[in-house]
């Protein structure tokens, strides 16, 4: 909101914003050190040239809050885009949803509780998308993975609830396709 503000007040108070509205506050002040002015002038010349931006500032004050309005808008919905629930619950306090953080560099399931600190790791490559469908073994949300290799895109699903408890052991497991009772069909976990 501040670098909102600063944007929008450089449009009507640059001439107040700039150095040199500064400068000349300056020199006049130099003035009344010198005798060459009184205070009372500088006072009035300064004051009438700030409640000259403020009346313009006033005048814009329409245009302004609906620009703000906007602004605040448009933060909010990006600010969002990088947090979605899911529906599975946290595995550690198994009371609270965990929210599914994508980031740029970093994504992971966390819990909704701060103070729970749980949370899963999710691959690093590939576009992520949370699926409607629960894994049939854990109950937690399945991912699809869509990544390129070669000029290919290939497609695979994956549980991140199955897949951090078996990366330690690197055996494959929590990837859906290599699940041996259930399996992914038209984005739905259902038995082989």
């Amino acid at each position: 909101m501040g670098v909102f503000i600063i944007e929008n007040l450089v449009k009507v108070w640059l001439p107040f914003l700039k150095p040199e509205f500064t400068r000349k506050v300056e020199k006049k002040l130099e003035e009344i050190k010198n005798q060459s002015s009184t205070m009372n002038d500088v006072i009035s010349a300064i004051k009438s040239e700030f409640l000259q931006l403020y009346d313009e500032f006033v005048q814009n004050r329409a245009n302004f809050k609906l620009d703000a309005s906007k602004y605040q808008v448009k933060k909010l919905s990006t600010s969002r885009s990088h947090e979605i629930m899911t529906e599975s619950t946290c595995p550690k306090c198994n009371n609270h949803r965990m929210k599914f953080i994508n980031l740029p560099n970093r994504r992971f399931l966390a819990c909704a509780n701060r103070s729970c600190k749980s949370y899963l790791s999710l691959p690093k490559k590939g576009k992520l998308e949370l699926l409607n469908t629960k894994c049939s073994i854990c109950g937690f949300n399945v991912f699809k993975i869509t990544t390129r290799k070669n000029n290919k895109s290939y497609v695979y699903y994956l549980c991140p609830k199955c897949w951090n408890d078996n990366l330690k052991e690197q055996n494959g497991k929590g990837f859906c396709s290599n699940c041996v009772e259930f399996k992914i069909m038209n984005n739905r976990c259902v038995k082989k």
